[in-house]
Parts: C-alpha cells; structure tokens; sequence
C-alpha cells in the first residue's frame, strides 16, 4: 500500500466527496442530539430530482435537507438550489465548507424557514440564465472544439492514465493495454452487454424527467403501446426543448 496520499479535490472524486460530507453532517448532527438527549432519524434519498438529499426529523419536525458544499477558503459565494424543494415542507439549505485535505466540515450555511414553513421566497436569487442558440450555447464554435477535444482517443487515454481514474473511455481507438485491471474488466463488460440504460434523472433537467415519468408510467400501464407513448414522449420533450 502506498504511503502517498491522494488528492481530494480531483473532480472524479466528487460523488465519493459528496458522500463523506454528507455522513460527517449526519454524525456530528447524531452526536449533537445525543447531547440534548432528542431523537434523531435520518432518510436519504436515492436521488436528488426532487431538490432534496436527506429527510431529516428530530424533536417532532421533520426537514427536507438540500446539501450544498464547497472548499474552504474558495472564492465561491452562491449556490444554485433546485426549487422543487420549495413544495416540501421546512424544506432547507445547508452549505457545507471543507478542509480539502482532511474533508473536516469548517464552516455551515443555512436558508430555510421556520418548522413546519415552507423555504423562503427566494425572489431575484432564483437561477436564471441567457440562451444563445437552441441548446443554451453561447459559443458554439469553441464548445464544438472543446467536446471534440475531450473525446478524442489521445485525450482520453492521458486522463484516465495519469490520474488513475476508473472511468471508462469512450473512444473504441484508445489503447487500454496500460489501464488497471478493473476498467480493462468495465470495458470487457459493455463490450459484451447487449442492452445499456442511464440515470435519465441525472443527466436530464427537471422539466424533461417529468416527461419520462409520465411515459414510463403509462408504459407500466400499457405495455403494448409502446408506439404511441414514445410518440406522446418526444412531443413533451420537444416543447422542453422549445420552452
């Protein structure tokens, strides 16, 4: 085992980054409970589409938690908030800062309302943004330049190389001869796999995973209009699109 530690700051660590904030949060809250001798229950969701990470109930209120986070001392002063966390009740946000180091929590932020009130209106704060062309690009030109960049054998090869990433290339013409064995066994394992699905929710905005869950719920329904569901499907994604 090597004595050499990794950098915690790498952007293909920040699902694992995330998750360690979130369990420092849950036990520094647990042991603070304990001290004041109240109950304590925490829910995690599977994930985060309708703008909240952890359920969290204590003292007979229950709080729908947006977890935030952000290095100490950064030069970050807001965060987007999904809204949908404004139709849970006591809904909130907490920002966490942390040591990039150690991952300690150094600093919180809260915004929220009182027990059992919805969040605050957020007013001007609320996330907007200025379209360039259909897809919201500014710069087409550059953004064209820059995805083709990224996703050329070369580049993927050296990312995945020298930061000992598991992630998979994309490209069929990267050299995987000098990956670890467990991505040399991920690329084996889709090489052979004969159907794919995506966290549709992830890579999706919330407007256009209502439209899926509309078409997935009438699919279970239905099963055998298949036809006619992903006609009804790509209508409501168009006017997503369009909107």
């Amino acid at each position: 085992m090597s004595d050499t530690l990794l950098d915690l700051t790498g952007a293909h660590l920040s699902t694992a980054r995330e998750k360690v904030l979130e369990h420092r949060l849950a036990s520094e809250l647990a042991v603070l409970m304990l001290q004041r001798g109240v109950s304590l229950d925490i829910l995690r969701s599977e994930y985060d589409a309708q703008g909240y990470d952890v359920v969290l109930e204590a003292g007979g209120v229950i709080r729908h938690v947006q977890l935030k986070a952000s290095r100490d001392g950064g030069k970050r002063r807001h965060v987007d908030i999904n809204v949908k966390l404004r139709a849970k009740p006591a809904g909130c946000v907490v920002w966490m800062s942390y040591d990039t180091a150690s991952l300690e929590i150094t600093a919180l932020r809260w915004f929220g309302g009182q027990p059992g009130e919805p969040l605050p209106d957020l007013g001007s704060t609320v996330t907007r943004h200025s379209k360039g062309d259909s897809a919201g690009t500014k710069n087409v030109a550059g953004t064209k330049e820059l995805l083709t960049f990224l996703a050329s054998p070369e580049s993927q090869q050296k990312y995945i190389e020298a930061s000992g990433s598991s992630n998979l290339p994309t490209s069929p013409e990267v050299d995987t001869s000098k990956f670890s064995p467990l991505v040399q066994k991920g690329i084996k394992l889709l090489q052979d796999t004969k159907e794919i699905t995506q966290f549709f929710n992830r890579d999706s905005s919330d407007s256009l995973q209502t439209t899926a869950d509309a078409a997935l719920n009438k699919f279970i329904d239905e099963p055998k209009n298949v036809s006619s569901i992903l006609k009804d499907w790509q209508t409501a994604a168009t006017k997503v699109f369009n909107s």
